[in-house]
Formats: structure tokens, sequence, C-alpha cells
């Protein structure tokens, strides 16, 4: 693990080994759908980060942060993690946004197969 984590973020290992996350899956119907409750949940995101921060210690010192676990994140491979700040754009869809395509290597969105639902999947990038 070191070895692999090693190249993405000073904290990358740390993130491994000192944090938990939470994953919420929310239907939609259509893009307009999805790209507001993505919007939605982007926009509240470091509301709801300040609102459960309690990790001040680290090995049992101060580490000089509010919350050493936010900071873990913000230090670990930029191209999957932190706020994906295109998707507070107006017009952000699957496709990306109505001035060019999504950036992001998180995830791409597309059709769940033979049921015609929605499902998120990991791109080739991540």
């Amino acid at each position: 693990m070191k070895s692999s984590l090693g190249s993405k973020g000073r904290l990358a290992l740390d993130m491994m080994l000192m944090t938990a996350t939470v994953q919420a899956n929310l239907d939609w119907s259509d893009e307009a759908d999805l790209a507001s409750k993505v919007r939605a949940a982007t926009s509240v995101s470091p509301i709801v980060t300040a609102i459960f921060a309690n990790s001040p210690l680290v090995n049992g010192r101060e580490s000089s942060y509010l919350d050493f676990r936010y900071q873990v994140w913000r230090e670990t491979d930029d191209a999957r993690c932190g706020l994906l700040e295109q998707m507070l754009q107006p017009g952000w869809g699957i496709g990306g946004t109505s001035s060019g395509p999504s950036t992001s290597p998180c995830s791409s969105f597309a059709t769940g197969a033979n049921t015609g639902t929605p499902a998120v999947r990991p791109s080739a990038a991540g």
C-alpha cells in the first residue's frame, strides 16, 4: 500500500489508515435532475465537513487543524479527491458543461446495462 499511495499525496497513506467516508447513492430521473442533485450535494459538502469536524489530534498531539481528517483528504490525489468545482457551474451535466467536456477523472455516468437504470461507473483514469 505504501508504494502505490506514495505518489498520491503527502497524506495519502494516512487517508487509508486514519479516515472513513460515507457514500450516498441518489436516484435521478433525467440529466437535469442529476445535475441538480450533484450541485446540491457538492454545495453542502464543506458545511457537512464543518459540522462533523472533530479530529484536532493526531497520534495524541495537537495537529493545528480543527479537522485533520479533512486535511488528509485535501492532500491526497488531487485527480480523485476534493470538490469537483465544475459540477457547480450552470449547464453541467453528464457530458460536461455547455462550455466544454468534463475533465474529472473521478467518474463517468452511464445507463445501467439492460435495465435502463442510471449507474455511475469509475472511469478508466481511476
